[in-house]
Formats: structure tokens, sequence, C-alpha cells
């Protein structure tokens, strides 16, 4: 486990920022920290990094909660309530959130904080994680530390009325990247790159040795797509990372995309 502070790059002075919006809603800025999974990108959390942050956004955020399990129908700032004559949904609650109370869930929840980070100027350093493929192969990469943003799932944490506060959910690897291809999908569009290079290499080994590096390198493209299911495979890649790790060559810049979900 390490520890990240990544207030000292946010790229600005987090002392010079306004403490308000164009509606004149109150903000606060507060220091917080949180775990992110070092390892399997959203789904590492046996071991994981505490990440030291900061909340700048409202003071106070409204959630209109469903009564029956506490999901969230709406997250507003104050003036952006409804007004006495709306009448109210009996289905919700109207939950005032304090989030200096849990800074983490308002990082989640707030659509309005971070307005900082607009200007051109901004610049935010992030690192770099990688899942390494076997040689040869793409690198399935990813910003790290990963913003809460991506690691909770607003749309189903929800408030718990007993204990009175908000639970997130985590996202998993497929909420972001999609359902893994089976391995019958993966073959199968590894012909498709296969048969997408036949012409070009034909016409390639027409031309005698003028071409020759070309050819070569084609070759060994092509040698890798064969190889492909059985390398991932051999090499433990789970499969919701393979699509992303297919071989590339600078020879075809168009057919080197990932499977279609919709082939089977």
């Amino acid at each position: 486990m390490a520890n990240v502070d990544l207030k000292t790059n946010l790229g600005i002075d987090i002392e010079e920022i306004e403490m308000t919006d164009e509606h004149g809603t109150e903000w606060i800025k507060v220091e917080y920290s949180y775990e992110c999974p070092n390892s399997n990108y959203l789904e590492g959390w046996d071991d994981t990094d505490t990440i030291d942050t900061v909340y700048i956004g409202p003071k106070y955020l409204y959630f209109f909660a469903n009564k029956e399990d506490g999901t969230f129908d709406k997250v507003l700032r104050e003036f952006e309530l409804p007004d006495d004559t709306h009448e109210p949904d009996p289905e919700t609650s109207l939950i005032k959130f304090d989030c200096e109370s849990d800074p983490l869930a308002a990082e989640v929840l707030s659509d309005y904080h971070n307005n900082f980070m607009d200007p051109d100027e901004y610049e935010h350093e992030v690192g770099q994680k990688i899942i390494e493929s076997p040689e040869g192969y793409e690198n399935f990469e990813y910003p790290y530390p990963i913003h809460p943003d991506e690691l909770y799932c607003d749309e189903r944490s929800y408030w718990d009325f007993d204990a009175k506060k908000v639970v997130l959910v985590k996202m998993s690897n497929a909420d972001w990247i999609g359902d893994a291809p089976s391995w019958s999908q993966i073959r199968e569009h590894r012909m498709k790159l296969l048969a997408n290079t036949d012409a070009q290499y034909l016409a390639l080994k027409a031309m005698g040795d003028s071409k020759a590096d070309e050819v070569a390198e084609l070759e060994d493209y092509r040698q890798k797509l064969r190889d492909f299911p059985q390398v991932m495979q051999d090499s433990g890649i789970p499969r919701i990372f393979v699509d992303s790790m297919w071989p590339k060559t600078k020879l075809i810049e168009f057919g080197q995309t990932e499977v279609d979900p919709e082939d089977s």
C-alpha cells in the first residue's frame, strides 16, 4: 500500500479558487482520502493505495431519494430546488446533504464541483498504470490514480435511510470496458483481421525485394494474430482486457478494431 498526494499536482493553486459559483452557491474546500485499487483496474481492491485529495464544490447538495431503495432521482444545488408550487413526488424524500460530512460521496454524486478545471490552461498531472500483455501485443493502459467518479457508480449508489448516509456502489471493469467477448468471438474477430490483410500481403509479395521489409512486418503481424487467442489464454490474461491487446502494425490504418459485441 502506498500513499499518493493529489493535492500537489492539481495544476492550480487551490488557495486562489473563488469559493462560490455563478449562482452564489456556497462552496467548501475539504481535504479527504480514499482507497484506490492499484492493480486489475477497477477490481483490485485486495491491495489499494491511499489517495489524498481535495473536494472543492457546493457545501450542500439536495437529493431526491427513492423511499423504497434509496437511489437518487436527482442531485441538485439549492437554487435548483423546485419552488413551493411544485407537487412533491410521494415516492421520494428530499435529503439535504452536508458535503463536508462525506466529501468522497459529494465528489461522486455532484456534477457541479471542480469547475476550476474548465479553463484551457488547466493541466492535471495524472500517472498511468498498465496491465501488461505478452510481448508483441498492446498493453491495457489507464490513468492512475483512478478518480472516484470512475470507481463508484452514481446511478447505483443510494441513501441509507436508517444510517442516514450515502452508500457508494463500486464500479466493475465490465461497467467501464463493456462485457468481455467470448473466446469464440475473439477467434472469429482474429479471422476477420487476417482476412483484412490478405490482399495487401499478396500485393506486397508480388512487388519483390523492394517490399521485403513490409512483407516481413506484415508476416509478423499475421503470425501474432494467429497466435493471439492461445497466447492470451496461456498468459492468463482476463478476457475483459484481451480485446484491448490486439497486435498493431503501421501498415494498416483500418481494421485493427475491437471485437464487435454483436458478433457471435
